[in-house]
C-alpha cells in the first residue's frame, strides 16, 4: 500500500463551509493519530459527499495508517474513479487486491497501470508482480473451477462480487454473482459469495438454500459448511448448526482463509473450546503467519479464551488482534470492557448486533412500532414482529447469555415490550447467572418479576464479582390517594388537621386531634397508625408498639403497622423477626409513595442490623429513585455511611 500524497497547500476551490470545517476536524484527528475516529468521521463524509476527492484521499491515508486493507481498497477504488490519473494509487491498489485475496483484479489493475504509465518509476516493480501473477493464474483459476480467457473473465466477476461483499454493497454483490452463475452455474466460490450477500441483507432462507447448492457440488467445502452452520445459528436452529459444524471440523478440504471461516461459525454457535482448538491448529499449520494474519481470528480466539476463564490470554490476543488490524472495533471494545470494574463488565462477545440482524430487520421493527394502532400497548407491535421472525425466540436467550451490550439491550427491549412467558423465563435465567453487567441483569430480574417468571423477594444475585442476597420487587409506586376506608366528613377533617400538625412537628396538637377522631371511629387503622407515629416521635415507644400490634390483630396485612414493627424488631437486633414481618410486603404489586418509604426505612434498618450495609444501600437507592426530594433520604445515607465505617 501507499499513502496518497497531499499537496502542501490545499487546492482553493468552492467547498461548503460545513465540509471544510469537518475536513479540518479530520485533519486534526489524523495529526493526533486518532485514526479510528478520523476514519469514522470521513466515512460519514463520504456518504454525504460521495464525489469529493478530498474526502476519499484522506480515507486512503487513514486506512493506510490503520493497516485496513479492505478500507484502503474501497477508498482507492472510489478515488481512482474520480481521478483516473492517480497512477501511484493504481499500483498500490493492485497490491491491496493481492493482500485481500483478489488476484484477478490485481492482474487487471496492473495491466491498466502499465498501459497508462509504462514509463512510471515503479513500472518494473509492476511488471515483476504481473509476471508472478500470470504464472500463478492457471492454478488460481483451477481453484475456482474455470480456465482460459473466458475463465479469467468469470474469475474477475467472482472477485468483483467478493469485493462488493467486503465493501458492504450487498445488492451489487448479488447482482455480479448471479451474472457469473448465468455463465457457469456450478462455481462453489461464487455460490459462497452469493450466500453471504443474501444473508447480509436478511434473506436467510435464500442464503440457506444457496449453501445446499454448494454442498451438493462439494460436500466438504469449508466455506459452504461454515456459511450453513452460521445461517442455522442466525435462524435460531443451534442444534442443527452444531451438527453442520461437526462436519466442517471433520473436513480436510483446502480453503483460503479456512481457519477464520471455521472459527466464525463456531463463535456463532458458542463452541468456545472448538474455537481454541481451531486457533491452535492454525498456528501450528501456518507458523509464519501464526494461523493467518487476520486480526478477526485473534479476536474470536480471545473471546473463547475469556469464556473459559483464560483472561490473560484473552487480553494478549485482543492486543495482537489490534496490532494486526488497528481498526478492529470488536477487539478494542472488548479490551475496554475488560478494564471495567467487574460489576460493569458486559463481555466477552464475538459479534455485536449488526452481525446478527440485518439493517432491514432493524428498520422493520422501527416501522412496526411507528405504525402501531392508536392506544395500543407496546406488546402489540412487538408480538407481531416476533411472529414474523420466530427465530428471535431462540436468539434472545443466546444474546442474553453471550451477546454484545447492544444485542442484550435489544433483547431486553423486546422482552419488556412483548410480555411473553418464554421470554420472561429467558430474562430470569440471565438475571440469576453471572454473565453481563450487574445493571443489565438487574433490569432482567425486574422484568422477570413483573412478568411473573420470578417471585418477588430475596434471591442470590451475582453482584460486583460475588453472590449476594438482594431484594427483587415488581412494585408499581404511585401517588394516588390512599385510604383504608372512607371516613365521615368530620373525621376526614380531623385527620387532615392531625397530619398537618405532625408535619409541623406539633405532636401534642396532633395527638389531641387524632384522639378526637378516634372517639368517632375508634377502630380506623390509619387513625391508629398516625397516633402511634406521634407516640414514637415523642419517645413513647412502648405505647406506639402496643397500638401497631393491636392494629395487626384486627388487620394482619396492614402495611404501615408491619413496616413499623419490622423496624422496631430490627432496632432490637431481631433480624429474623423483622424479615418475617417485612418480606411478605415485597410480593405486593402497588404501593403509594408513603407506603414505599415506610417499607424502605424498615428494610434499611434491617440490613444494617444484619451487618449487610450493601443491602441497606440498595434500598436507599431504590427509595431515592422513587422519592428524590424526601429529606429523610440524606439522613439515612449518613446513617448507612456511619454504620458501615463502624463495621469496617
Amino acid at each position: 500500500m501507499a499513502k496518497k500524497k497531499t499537496p502542501k497547500r490545499p487546492v482553493v476551490r468552492a467547498m461548503p463551509r460545513r465540509l471544510l470545517d469537518r475536513l479540518d476536524t479530520a485533519d486534526e484527528l489524523m495529526r493526533r493519530k486518532r485514526w479510528p475516529e478520523a476514519q469514522n468521521l470521513l466515512a460519514d463524509l463520504s456518504r454525504e459527499y460521495p464525489r469529493e476527492v478530498e474526502v476519499w484521499g484522506r480515507l486512503v491515508n487513514v486506512s493506510y495508517s490503520l493497516n485496513d486493507q479492505l478500507g484502503y481498497q474501497g477508498a482507492a477504488e472510489r478515488l481512482l474513479a474520480l481521478n483516473p490519473r492517480e497512477h501511484d494509487l493504481r499500483l498500490a491498489l493492485a497490491s491491496a487486491y493481492v493482500h485481500n485475496g483478489l488476484p484477478t483484479l490485481a492482474l487487471r489493475t496492473l495491466r491498466e497501470f502499465l498501459g497508462l504509465a509504462p514509463g512510471h518509476p515503479k513500472a518494473e516493480d509492476a511488471r515483476g508482480l504481473l509476471a508472478e501473477l500470470e504464472r500463478e493464474m492457471p492454478a488460481l483459476l483451477a481453484e475456482v473451477g474455470v480456465a482460459g480467457g473466458a475463465g479469467l473473465k468469470l474469475a474477475e466477476l467472482h472477485e468483483e462480487a467478493q469485493s462488493a461483499l467486503n465493501q458492504g454493497d450487498y445488492a451489487r454483490a448479488r447482482q455480479v454473482a448471479q451474472a457469473a452463475l448465468r455463465q457457469k452455474a456450478d462455481i462453489p466460490a461464487v455460490l459462497n459469495n452469493l450466500t453471504q450477500a443474501y444473508a447480509a441483507d436478511g434473506y436467510l432462507e435464500e442464503a440457506l438454500a444457496t449453501t445446499e447448492r454448494v454442498l451438493a457440488l462439494q460436500p466438504d467445502n469449508i466455506h459452504g459448511l461454515s456459511n450453513r452452520a452460521r445461517l442455522l445459528a442466525l435462524l435460531g436452529r443451534f442444534e442443527e448448526g452444531r451438527a453442520v459444524a461437526g462436519r466442517m471440523l471433520s473436513s480436510t478440504a483446502e480453503a483460503v482463509g479456512g481457519w477464520l471461516k471455521r472459527a466464525e461459525a463456531l463463535s456463532y454457535l458458542g463452541l468456545d473450546q472448538e474455537v481454541l482448538d481451531v486457533f491452535a491448529a492454525g498456528r501450528r499449520a501456518e507458523p509464519d503467519g501464526e494461523g493467518g494474519h487476520d486480526g478477526m481470528l485473534w479476536h474470536l480466539a480471545a473471546v473463547a479464551a475469556r469464556q473459559v476463564g483464560r483472561e490473560a490470554d484473552a487480553r494478549a490476543w485482543w492486543r495482537e488482534a489490534l496490532r494486526r488490524e488497528p481498526g478492529l472495533s470488536l477487539a478494542r471494545e472488548n479490551l475496554k470492557d475488560l478494564d471495567q470494574p467487574i460489576g460493569k463488565r458486559n463481555g466477552p462477545w464475538a459479534y455485536d448486533v449488526r452481525y446478527w440482524l440485518s439493517r432491514s430487520m432493524v428498520l422493520e421493527l422501527e416501522r412496526e412500532f411507528r405504525a402501531g394502532r392508536q392506544g395500543e400497548a407496546a406488546r402489540g407491535p412487538a408480538r407481531r414482529y416476533l411472529r414474523r421472525h420466530p427465530e428471535l425466540m431462540a436468539l434472545i436467550p443466546a444474546w442474553l447469555a453471550r451477546g454484545a451490550p447492544d444485542a442484550r439491550q435489544f433483547a431486553l427491549m423486546l422482552i419488556e415490550a412483548a410480555e411473553l412467558p418464554e421470554l420472561a423465563q429467558a430474562a430470569k435465567a440471565f438475571a440469576l447467572g453471572q454473565a453481563g453487567a450487574d445493571d443489565r441483569r438487574m433490569k432482567a430480574a425486574q422484568l422477570a418479576v413483573q412478568q411473573g417468571a420470578l417471585a418477588a423477594g430475596r434471591v442470590q444475585f451475582w453482584s460486583e464479582g460475588e453472590w449476594r442476597d438482594v431484594i427483587l420487587m415488581g412494585i408499581e409506586i404511585h401517588g394516588e390517594a390512599v385510604r383504608d376506608r372512607r371516613h365521615a366528613p368530620q373525621v376526614e377533617r380531623l385527620l387532615r388537621q392531625g397530619l398537618e400538625h405532625m408535619n409541623a412537628g406539633e405532636f401534642a396538637l396532633a395527638e389531641a386531634t387524632l384522639q378526637q377522631a378516634l372517639k368517632l371511629e375508634p377502630d380506623a387503622p390509619d387513625l391508629l397508625n398516625n397516633l402511634a407515629a406521634t407516640y414514637a416521635a415523642t419517645d413513647r415507644h412502648a405505647e406506639a408498639e402496643a397500638i401497631w400490634r393491636a392494629v395487626l390483630e384486627r388487620e394482619p396485612d396492614y402495611l404501615f403497622a408491619l413496616a413499623s414493627l419490622g423496624r422496631i424488631e430490627a432496632q432490637r437486633g431481631h433480624v429474623a423477626e423483622a424479615r418475617a414481618l417485612l418480606d411478605p410486603l415485597l410480593a405486593r404489586r402497588r404501593m403509594h409513595f408513603s407506603e414505599f418509604a415506610s417499607v424502605a426505612i424498615a428494610q434499611i434498618e434491617t440490613g444494617l442490623a444484619d451487618g449487610k450495609p450493601h443491602e441497606a444501600k440498595s434500598w436507599l437507592e431504590m427509595w431515592e429513585r422513587a422519592m428524590p426530594d424526601d429529606p429523610r433520604v440524606e439522613v439515612f445515607r449518613k446513617e448507612i455511611r456511619r454504620r458501615s465505617q463502624g463495621q469496617a
